[in-house]
């Protein structure tokens, strides 16, 4: 992962709060864990929740990034939402992210499986931007 997360780094962040940067990393790793448990390739839910916040970074819909990116079928189907096990993976990131933990309850996740890959996100994320 550290080459993907040096080339989003460096992609756009000159404008952008670095607390940004530290969400994009959060998540990529929340994606990453929660898909172990699912039996999901990790690595390429880690890539959706590195690319889940291009739209931000970028001032871009995500929907024209995600167009003109050459990705797998799985990685476009986390971005792109739904019901599926991927896209269900992001969302779960995305709503801890948010703080709107009402949400958690239909991700098919337990609280505790929630909680414990966010908290190991924020300490390797942090860890990564001491680094920085």
């Amino acid at each position: 992962p550290d080459a993907r997360i040096s080339m989003i780094l460096a992609s756009g962040f000159n404008d952008k709060p670095l607390e940004l940067a530290r969400q994009v990393l959060i998540r990529a790793r929340m994606c990453e864990l929660l898909a172990r448990n699912a039996t999901i390739p990790s690595d390429e839910m880690f890539t959706a929740g590195l690319l889940s916040l291009l739209d931000a970074i970028l001032d871009r819909p995500l929907d024209e990034i995600i167009a003109k990116l050459p990705l797998t079928a799985l990685i476009k189907e986390a971005l792109q939402g739904g019901a599926s096990r991927p896209a269900r993976i992001l969302d779960t990131a995305r709503h801890q992210n948010r703080g709107d933990l009402s949400s958690l309850a239909g991700t098919g996740f337990t609280a505790q499986a929630v909680f414990m890959a966010w908290y190991d996100a924020v300490r390797w994320a942090d860890d990564i931007m001491r680094r920085l």
